[in-house]
C-alpha cells in the first residue's frame, strides 16, 4: 500500500498534491516490490522474492514497513488495541470519555439542497490535467468544509506525543435528524501548525487521513432501506478506509487533530430527494422542518457525545 492516487505507482511518486515524501515512492515500489515479485513468478531462473505479506508506506515518518499481517504496529512484538476517541462537550475530541454532567449532544442545521461539496467550488469534471484537483482530491485542504455552519468539527488538544493509526478507524455515531433520511460523513483530519518553515503553503493545512459516508436509511440493512424515525437518536456504525499514518507530536512539529461530521457531499446520487417524498407521504408532522413547506430544506441534526466516535487501532508499547 503506497501514498498514491489511482495508477501513480507507475509514475513519479515523490509528491501527492501538496504533500512531499522523502523519496520517489513509485520508483521504490517498481524496483523493490513489483520487479522481484514478477521475476519470481514469471522467470524460471529468478531468485526467490523476499516479499512479506504486507508492505505499506507509513506517512509521517516516510518509511516503508514490512509486516507479517494487517493491521500491525510493527514487524513483530506489537500489540494492536482499539483506542476510542470521544466527542466531548464544547466540540472537543479526546481519548477521555465525557463527564456525566456534560451536555448530551451538539446540534446543527443542514440544508439537503445545499450539501457540502467534496472540493471547493467550482467543482470541475473528472480529469487528469496537471492543474486538475481530481487526482489528489483526497488530500485537499479541508478548511473550506470545516468553516461551514452545517459542518460540526470536534478538535483535540495538540498531541503531546506521536500517535500511529493502523487499520480502519470505526465510526460509532449516535445521532438524530428531524428528517427521515440523512447522509452521515465522518472525517478524521490531521491539522498542521499555523507556520511550516519547510513548506509555508502547508501552514494550518487540514489533511484528511480517512473519511467515509453512510446513508441513514441503510442503518439496519444494506439490502432493505428503511426511513429513519424523526428526532430519535440512532446508532450508526461504519468503518472508514484503511491507513497507516503516524501523527507527529505538537509544535513546532504538529498541531491538533479533529473529527468532522458532514451532513452530505456532492457529487451525490439524485435519491437524496427521497426525504422530500417521505415528507409528502405524511411521514412527518405538518410544519416539521423537513416537510414540504417553506422550510422543507432544513434538517436539524443532533450528535450525541457520550459514546466513542472512532475506534481506530494503534500499536501498543
Amino acid at each position: 500500500m503506497g501514498p498514491w492516487n489511482h495508477g501513480q505507482e507507475i509514475e513519479d511518486g515523490r509528491t501527492l498534491g501538496p504533500l512531499r515524501f522523502a523519496s520517489d515512492t513509485g520508483l521504490y515500489f517498481r524496483r523493490e516490490i513489483l520487479r522481484p515479485f514478477l521475476d519470481h513468478y514469471l522467470k524460471d531462473d529468478a531468485p526467490r522474492a523476499d516479499i512479506p505479506p504486507v508492505i505499506i508506506y507509513e506517512t509521517g515518518t516516510n518509511i516503508w514497513r514490512r509486516l507479517s499481517r494487517w493491521p500491525a504496529g510493527c514487524a513483530s512484538g506489537c500489540t494492536i488495541r482499539p483506542a476510542p476517541l470521544y466527542l466531548n462537550a464544547g466540540l472537543r475530541l479526546s481519548l477521555a470519555p465525557p463527564k456525566p454532567s456534560d451536555p448530551e449532544f451538539d446540534e446543527y442545521i443542514s440544508d439537503p439542497a445545499k450539501p457540502v461539496p467534496y472540493l471547493p467550488r467550482p467543482v470541475r469534471p473528472m480529469g487528469y490535467d496537471e492543474d486538475h484537483p481530481w487526482p489528489h482530491w483526497l488530500v485537499e485542504d479541508q478548511r473550506e468544509a470545516s468553516g461551514r455552519p452545517d459542518v460540526v468539527a470536534f478538535i483535540s488538544d495538540v498531541l503531546g506525543a506521536s500517535m500511529k493509526i493502523s487499520g480502519q478507524p470505526v465510526a460509532n455515531l449516535v445521532a438524530s435528524t428531524s428528517g427521515t433520511d440523512s447522509d452521515w460523513v465522518v472525517k478524521l483530519i490531521d491539522v498542521y501548525p499555523e507556520e511550516m518553515a519547510s513548506q509555508p503553503k502547508l501552514g494550518g493545512y487540514q489533511l484528511m487521513i480517512s473519511a467515509d459516508i453512510f446513508r441513514g436509511r441503510y442503518r439496519e440493512s444494506l439490502e432493505t432501506p428503511k426511513p429513519l424515525a424523526a428526532s430519535q437518536p440512532q446508532l450508526y456504525r461504519f468503518a472508514l478506509p484503511d491507513g497507516e499514518p503516524r501523527l507527529p507530536a505538537g509544535p513546532p512539529d504538529h498541531g491538533a487533530d479533529p473529527v468532522e461530521l458532514v451532513p452530505a457531499l456532492r457529487p451525490q446520487s439524485p435519491d437524496v430527494r427521497t426525504q422530500y417524498l417521505l415528507g409528502q407521504a405524511g411521514r412527518l408532522p405538518q410544519g416539521d422542518a423537513t416537510s414540504l413547506s417553506l422550510r422543507r430544506a432544513e434538517q436539524l441534526h443532533r450528535v450525541a457525545s457520550r459514546r466513542p466516535v472512532t475506534g481506530g487501532k494503534r500499536p501498543g508499547p
